[in-house]
């Protein structure tokens, strides 16, 4: 049985802001929680032009984070982007 994810009492918050501000981890050490690189955690958090997790990496990182995928403020993504990672 998977673990319930929990729903946090606000709304949605950035990535960068979850990760500083409610689990207080650095990039490294945040990075090899959720299996990726740190230049790749770097370019999601961007404050200018951040790039999007696949649809499938935002709702591991919500997973890791043991919370529910929408409590996560995830920047627009062009729909062709999302058809050229089908």
């Amino acid at each position: 049985m998977a673990p319930k994810t929990k729903r946090l009492p606000y709304t949605p918050i950035t990535l960068r802001d979850l990760r500083t501000r409610v689990y207080g981890e650095r990039q490294e050490d945040f990075a090899r929680r959720i299996g990726v690189g740190v230049p790749t955690l770097q370019s999601w958090e961007r404050r200018s032009e951040p790039k999007v997790p696949r649809f499938k990496t935002r709702h591991k990182i919500a997973d890791a984070l043991g919370i529910d995928y929408a409590d996560i403020a995830w920047p627009e993504r062009d729909p062709k982007d999302e058809r050229a990672a089908a």
